[in-house]
């Protein structure tokens, strides 16, 4: 939603003059993710849906390991469940021999399988150092975050 709002900050004089934008934001996500986007709400409804009546976004509802093709790169989305109402994506992102996998948040259970194995670069967000934060600040065994995300010593390994 940020990108949207950045790439058309003036997006209601658009609306005003009938413009549309030259280009629309494509929004690709997994069918349960873009369940939880389009219940991002105002008491007018759901943002992504006026923005798909605003011509600013298209969306396209992607299936858990099929992969979808973009120019040259062929992206493969994979579920990750950390809970039965908690779902994000691991990307598998691929053009010719090279590999990154992008993790961008809630990877924790990391998915396993061939297609995850030796990426070129791995990136995962939302890690957490194992020692003493700003002012001395542990992040304590148990504490909700351990189950969320992954300290720099679990992080996942791909080889």
């Amino acid at each position: 939603m940020r990108i949207v709002e950045r790439m058309y900050m003036f997006w209601l004089g658009k609306f005003v003059k009938k413009e549309k934008p030259a280009k629309k934001v494509k929004i690709c996500a997994l069918e349960e993710v873009m369940e939880d986007l389009r219940a991002i709400r105002n008491k007018h409804g759901s943002f992504f849906c006026f923005y798909e009546r605003m011509g600013l976004i298209e969306t396209l509802e992607l299936k858990n390991g099929k992969p979808m093709k973009i120019r040259n790169l062929l992206i493969t989305p994979l579920m990750v469940q950390s809970s039965p109402n908690e779902i994000s994506t691991v990307f598998i992102i691929e053009e010719g021999s090279k590999k990154v996998i992008y993790a961008p948040c809630d990877s924790k259970p990391f998915p396993e399988g061939d297609l995850l194995r030796e990426p070129d670069l791995l990136i995962v967000g939302n890690v957490f150092p194992e020692g003493p934060l700003k002012e001395g600040l542990f992040i304590p065994e148990g504490n909700v975050l351990r189950k969320e995300l992954f300290s720099l010593k679990e992080s996942p390994r791909t080889v």
